[in-house]
């Protein structure tokens, strides 16, 4: 049984290295781990040979492990006489053994950063997806507060179509009688009445249709690498975290217009300048920044969140920080 076990495994060995001659065991192996370290995957580089230098590489090891074994087996029956003779030999073989084990737990290790590389790149792909429909969200949520609802165009077409009706029935000088005997302030002020509103609903609608255009361009604005340039420099001075709070402070600032003109017309006219237009513009200035990989999310405090400064932030605007 013995012989027939080592038959196989020395006849799988100088099969692996092409001999035919009888050679000890001993010899075998370090003949074996000589042929080992030609395929080890750290002295190829193409990506080819190299998947091709990793698959010798594992069944040699693994045949060497074997060989080891059988060694060993072999130094059981030996009397101590003759393992002091092969001392020399099997320390040798031991240390040679003791690198093959862990070079393979080296490999293992690197298929498992491997999978783990491509686990976590998976995930960053999934973030971006996720954080890139976050934007789109957002900012579509942000610009529907602004667009008029389908159910205020219809009423405003019907409080029109109404107002127009009446100003051409109080044309007519039975209703315009009517008007004078039952409208307090006469049938002209009624008529001015009625033709103001004729006047504030188109006006209405055009105002919406500005805030509309404004908050479009405004949300476009701060997703370019101009504003993400400006927050580095605002952020010049800060550590490497940052809150959520310096970035609504940020845009309040770069946002809002310094002359007393601009700014009665973005409170007043685009009513822009309230918490929660800038809130939500926050939120899609950070969104970006996260999908970019620029800044990462640390943890919330205080009713604020604290984001980290990466250092892909630092090497694009090294000159800022």
């Amino acid at each position: 049984m013995m012989t027939d076990i080592k038959t196989h495994i020395l006849q799988r060995v100088k099969d692996a290295l092409g001999l035919s001659e009888e050679l000890s065991s001993t010899h075998l192996y370090n003949l074996l781990y000589e042929a080992r370290n030609l395929f080890h995957p750290d002295k190829h580089i193409d990506e080819g040979s190299k998947l091709n230098a990793q698959d010798n590489f594992s069944k040699l090891n693994n045949l060497l492990i074997e060989l080891r074994k059988f060694i060993e087996s072999e130094n059981q029956e030996k009397k101590p006489s003759e393992l002091i003779l092969y001392k020399d030999k099997n320390e040798d073989l031991l240390q040679k053994h003791q690198i093959i084990t862990r070079d393979l737990l080296i490999e293992d290790l690197k298929l498992k950063i491997r999978d783990q590389e491509q686990s976590i790149e998976k995930l960053k792909q999934n973030i971006n997806t996720i954080t890139s429909s976050d934007i789109k969200d957002k900012t579509e949520k942000l610009i529907n507060q602004y667009k008029p609802s389908k159910r205020t165009i219809i009423s405003g077409g019907i409080v029109f179509g109404l107002s127009f009706t009446a100003i051409v029935i109080s044309k007519i000088d039975d209703v315009a009688q009517g008007i004078s005997k039952y409208f307090p302030f006469g049938s002209q002020a009624f008529n001015y009445l009625v033709f103001s509103t004729c006047l504030l609903i188109p006006a209405n609608y055009f105002l919406k249709y500005l805030r509309e255009k404004k908050i479009i361009e405004i949300s476009k604005r701060i997703l370019t690498p101009y504003y993400t340039q400006k927050f580095s420099r605002y952020l010049e001075y800060s550590n490497d975290t940052f809150t959520d709070l310096q970035v609504y402070e940020f845009l309040e600032w770069e946002l809002m217009p310094k002359r007393k003109l601009g700014k009665f017309l973005d409170k007043y006219l685009y009513d822009i300048d309230n918490d929660l237009t800038i809130n939500s513009l926050k939120e899609i200035f950070i969104h970006n920044l996260l999908s970019n990989e620029l800044i990462s999310y640390v943890d919330s405090h205080m009713l604020h969140r604290h984001f980290k400064i990466l250092k892909s932030y630092r090497m694009a605007h090294s000159g800022s920080f």
